[in-house]
């Protein structure tokens, strides 16, 4: 009765094709996370431009700190408000999951995770962008798949 084994060079091509199946999954994996994530940022940018709205109409003015809006996204671990001489206030939230900047003189949001690979997202009242770092490509592959757009130096434009 013969013995059957696998030789060496069998090992080595099945490892050989392992590692070729992984090179090729990772990157589409990092991209499948970081559009996942950066949909949660867009769901509480969103959230937050809503309640900044409400507050606006019913005050005719917009925010000076986040507490004022009728919101919740979790508790914030800091909040800090600046006055920007001239315009108004700029109020930083940091959350567990990242921050968001508002600006009570131009109703921006701009909201950015604490993870990597993850674009930044700005929300005006008339428009939206996703910001991209120009020398991160799954920042850009996250952007462009998620505007449908051409980047204009890291930044997307929504349509």
């Amino acid at each position: 009765m013969k013995n059957r084994a696998f030789t060496l060079i069998e090992l080595l091509v099945v490892v050989l094709i392992i590692g070729i199946l992984a090179a090729i999954a990772l990157p589409k994996y990092q991209v499948a996370v970081a559009k996942t994530r950066y949909q949660q940022l867009k769901v509480a940018a969103d959230a937050i431009q809503k309640a900044q709205t409400v507050y606006y109409l019913a005050n005719n003015n917009y925010p000076t700190d986040f507490d004022a809006l009728d919101i919740s996204l979790g508790e914030p671990i800091e909040t800090a408000t600046t006055e920007v001489e001239g315009f108004g206030f700029q109020t930083k939230v940091t959350f567990n999951w990242g921050y968001c900047n508002l600006s009570s003189y131009s109703s921006r949001i701009q909201c950015k995770t604490s993870y990597q690979n993850v674009p930044t997202y700005t929300v005006y009242p008339a428009a939206r962008f996703c910001n991209a770092n120009v020398q991160n490509a799954i920042e850009q592959q996250v952007c462009a798949g998620d505007t449908g757009a051409v980047g204009d130096g890291g930044s997307y434009r929504y349509p």
